[in-house]
C-alpha cells in the first residue's frame, strides 16, 4: 500500500476528510510539549527555590586575615609564666580590657540546665558582659548564638590555629559591629581540635576570666580537674 493509499484509507468515511489519526498525533504532541514545559518548570524550580529561601545565615563562611594580639597587663600577669608565646586575633581588641566573665560547661549537660543558662545569657547580653569561652561545647554554643543574636559581646577562644579559620555569618555580623573577638594561641601547625588543645584552651579560659561560670561540668572529668585547680 503506497502512502497515498494509506491516507485514503485513513480518510474515508471521515468528516472534513481529516484523517483519523491526525488527532491522536496533536494530542500526543501536546502532552508531551505540556509534559516538557512542566519538567523545565520543576527543573528550574529545584534551583530557584532554594535561593529563595536561602537567609543570611546560610552565606558562606569568609576568611579573614588574623593579626597579632598584645594582651593588656593585668591579663599578661593573671597567665605569668604559663602565658602562650603570642596569641592571634581578628575582631574588636578592646573587649580584652574588659572584665571577662569566664563560660566553660561539658559536652554532655543534663536538658534541665539549657533554660537557665540561655536566660543568664539573655541578661549578660543586655549588660554587654564580654562573655570569654572557647563556645565549643553544645551548651557554650547556644549561649555564643543567644548572645549574637542579642548583639552581645563575646571573646571566642579557639583550641586551633586562626590561620584557616572560615568566619561564619553570624559572627561576620559581631565582627563588623566591633561585639566578637576570636582569639587563638595555637600555632600554625595545629589545624584541628584535640582533646588536649580543647583542654589547653580551657585552661587559658579559666586564668584569663576574672569571674567563671559553669553550668554544669562532669563529675571527675579532666574539665572539673581544672576546675579545682583554679580555685
Amino acid at each position: 500500500m503506497t502512502l497515498n493509499t494509506a491516507w485514503a484509507a485513513q480518510t474515508k468515511n471521515k468528516p472534513n476528510g481529516y484523517p483519523c489519526f491526525m488527532p491522536v498525533t496533536l494530542t500526543g504532541y501536546a502532552l508531551i510539549a505540556i509534559n516538557s514545559i512542566v519538567a523545565i518548570r520543576i527543573t528550574s524550580a529545584s534551583f530557584i527555590v532554594p535561593s529563595l529561601l536561602r537567609g543570611n545565615d546560610e552565606k558562606p563562611p569568609t576568611a579573614m586575615t588574623p593579626v597579632p594580639i598584645s594582651l593588656p597587663t593585668a591579663l599578661q600577669q593573671r597567665l605569668g609564666l604559663d602565658a602562650p608565646p603570642q596569641f592571634m586575633g581578628i575582631g574588636n581588641t578592646d573587649l580584652l580590657n574588659e572584665t571577662l566573665l569566664g563560660l566553660i560547661a561539658s559536652r554532655q549537660c543534663p536538658g534541665y540546665i539549657l533554660l537557665p543558662t540561655l536566660e543568664r545569657a539573655t541578661q549578660w547580653a543586655r549588660a554587654q558582659q564580654v562573655v570569654l569561652s572557647g563556645f565549643h561545647s553544645p551548651l557554650e554554643q547556644q549561649v555564643f548564638r543567644s548572645m549574637l543574636r542579642r548583639n552581645g559581646r563575646a571573646i571566642k577562644l579557639l583550641a586551633h590555629s586562626l590561620d584557616h579559620y572560615r568566619v561564619p555569618p553570624l559572627e561576620q555580623a559581631s565582627l563588623a559591629s566591633g561585639h566578637l573577638l576570636v582569639l587563638s594561641a595555637s600555632p600554625p601547625t595545629i589545624v584541628r581540635t584535640t582533646r588536649a588543645q580543647s583542654l589547653a584552651r580551657n585552661r587559658l579560659v579559666l586564668a584569663l576570666a576574672t569571674e567563671v561560670v559553669a553550668p554544669h561540668v562532669s563529675t571527675d572529668s579532666p574539665l572539673a580537674t581544672l576546675l579545682s585547680e583554679r580555685r
